[in-house]
């Protein structure tokens, strides 16, 4: 069941991926355009600042997304793990029964809906090597959590 959870989010990240391509070739486009202009007025030097910044920011991003399929598709083409690796998909429980679920990953992408965790983030960090049905407990803010772990994909 968790296989086809790390299937759909590859299906979200190809989808944001394909949209940052277009975001990243218009952005590039904007700012060669507001380089040719920039020389006219401060207003247009202002303009090519904001274009080269998005531009930056949207193959960043483009990079990010790029490097997180590859993490989802080296999951994909794994054999379910027994402890908790880079990369995986997780479902985690607190003391209440209220699941978590998470996929630890090296690269951190915001997508909607996601819950991606890198292993250098307290929670990631307590997870690295655990099994199913060990505890990992975490700080968070002045107190610290305990959830214990569910499943592994």
């Amino acid at each position: 069941m968790a296989r086809e959870k790390i299937e759909r989010l590859k299906e979200l990240i190809e989808k944001e991926l394909a949209m940052a391509k277009k975001f990243a070739a218009t952005s590039d486009q904007d700012f060669k355009i507001s380089s040719q202009a920039a020389f006219a007025s401060p207003s247009a030097s202002g303009d090519r600042y904001f274009a080269e910044t998005q531009a930056d920011l949207n193959k960043q991003r483009l990079m990010a997304l790029e490097g997180l399929l590859s993490e989802v598709r080296v999951c994909l083409d794994s054999v379910n793990p027994e402890v908790i690796t880079v990369p995986c998909h997780v479902v985690l429980a607190d003391e209440a029964g209220v699941k978590y679920e998470y996929f630890l990953a090296k690269n951190q992408v915001l997508l909607a809906g996601i819950q991606i965790i890198t292993p250098t983030s307290p929670l990631g960090a307590s997870l690295v090597g655990k099994r199913i049905g060990e505890t990992v407990e975490y700080p968070s803010g002045e107190k610290s959590t305990k959830l214990r772990v569910e499943e592994i994909d």
